[in-house]
């Protein structure tokens, strides 16, 4: 017996587009799209084969999973007007608390996969880790049974951890994205091809995968090399804000090992 038999969704962007098209994969049938922009309610409606709008007052009261999936910062907007509902109401934000949907409903959670969502198209929800967090144990029981049937991957994380869990993730992806892509441009600036860097970065990456990246830190900072970091940092006199970077990262990759005996 399925979890949940009708879900409204609330939201059309990247998070809302790839868990309803798993809803839908594992037979759990979307009834209703929300979105400020209609054109993009439709839309996600038309892929789903269910109903569209764009008015808050006129989402289904009979629905038994409401999923706001908006902005961070939207969430407590939506929250507030959305009418009050006796289904499970949850949102998908690992940095946001359980709270900001305080009053809309008795059943409440949250339901963050922890992956990167790209606007080129829907991300498979396969083996996400799906991190849970709801206001009492049915609903905790419900959503965790309903992470299995998406991902097969599910815990259940209370708001400290979780928002823990965010920021390594923000730190771990987001910010070693920007490192490779201020790479990418510094070459494309020297007329360099980026695509020479691709067996390093497989290597770092597998790295990564295996757990073992402190234990894998290479690069002139924990070799020592001081030599090498001045004259790197010579080479950005041209470029002051990647100087400091660079400066404070390597500074950071020093401090860091010595913390752990690496030095």
């Amino acid at each position: 017996m399925l979890p949940y038999t009708e879900v409204v969704m609330i939201g059309s962007g990247r998070v809302a587009k790839s868990l309803g098209s798993a809803l839908c994969q594992a037979n759990i049938p979307v009834s209703q799209v929300y979105s400020q922009n209609r054109r993009h309610a439709e839309s996600l409606a038309n892929d789903w084969f269910c109903d569209a709008t764009d008015c808050l007052a006129e989402i289904r009261p009979s629905a038994d999973l409401y999923i706001i999936a908006v902005s961070d910062d939207s969430i407590k907007h939506v929250a507030v007007q959305m009418p009050r509902v006796q289904g499970v109401v949850i949102h998908t934000s690992g940095a946001s608390p359980i709270q900001l949907l305080d009053g809309v409903s008795r059943n409440t959670g949250v339901f963050y996969p922890l992956q990167s969502f790209s606007a080129a198209g829907i991300t498979a929800l396969e083996n996400v880790p799906l991190i849970v967090e709801a206001s009492n144990q049915s609903t905790t029981d419900k959503l965790v049974e309903l992470a299995l049937l998406i991902s097969g991957k599910s815990l259940v994380l209370p708001y400290q951890e979780r928002s823990w869990l965010h920021l390594a993730a923000v730190v771990s992806a987001n910010f070693s994205n920007f490192m490779v892509s201020w790479g990418e441009a510094l070459l494309k600036e020297k007329k360099i091809d980026f695509s020479l860097l691709q067996p390093l970065l497989e290597t770092v990456s597998s790295r990564f995968l295996k757990g073992d990246a402190f234990d894998a830190q290479t690069g002139p900072a924990i070799r020592g090399d001081t030599e090498t970091l001045a004259r790197h940092l010579k080479m950005l006199e041209g470029y002051p804000e990647y100087q400091a970077l660079y400066d404070q990262i390597s500074k950071n990759i020093i401090n860091l090992n010595k913390k752990y005996g690496r030095f």
